[in-house]
């Protein structure tokens, strides 16, 4: 059976550290369950202005 490969991005004013303990409890779960899982966490390139990190060069105003 192949592995699927589960691609994790982290919102805004986050980064790949701050989604992957959030989802730590579940990704663990998971992978001793069913090892055919692999997450794969990835770091956004832009630092946000209020802290964290965005995928966009520009941040998105969440309020708008």
């Amino acid at each position: 059976m192949s592995t699927f490969n589960i691609l994790c991005l982290h919102g805004c004013n986050q980064n790949e550290a701050m989604f992957k303990s959030i989802l730590n409890t579940f990704t663990d779960t998971i992978c001793k369950k069913d090892k055919n899982f692999s997450f794969h966490f990835l770091q956004a390139k832009y630092e946000h202005p209020n802290g964290g990190f965005t995928w966009y060069k520009k941040p998105l105003e969440v309020k708008k």
